[in-house]
């Protein structure tokens, strides 16, 4: 489960941020999370809840807002989404990703008093 490593790191970041504002507490850590990105979002939600405790995001809200996979066909430029993963749906020749594998942290909001 690669997801525990994922959200260890994202915690590490978010309490350096609440270190670098001398924040007393992390309030809301909001994700982005491509499609495609291959992350299970049930098992990052329960590892934030075990890498969080006894540290100052124990109480904080965890958001992870999905991104959705869209290509983009290398022959007519078309840009397209759905479950033909990079297949253009316009010509049928192969595609680029260009959202929807997407991994990174939007948002960590701290309070500065407990």
């Amino acid at each position: 489960m690669h997801e525990v490593s994922i959200m260890m790191s994202i915690i590490d970041t978010a309490l350096d941020v609440a270190k670098q504002n001398d924040a007393q507490k992390i309030t809301k850590i909001t994700v982005e999370i491509g499609e495609k990105a291959g992350v299970v979002k049930d098992a990052l939600e329960f590892a934030f809840e075990t890498v969080t405790k006894e540290t100052i995001a124990t109480q904080a809200n965890f958001e992870i807002i999905t991104i959705p996979f869209k290509g983009q066909c290398i022959s007519c430029d078309h840009i397209f989404t759905g479950d033909n993963y990079l297949v253009c749906d316009k010509c049928g020749n192969l595609g680029k990703m260009i959202t929807g594998n997407e991994l990174r942290i939007k948002s960590i909001e701290v309070d500065e008093c407990v």
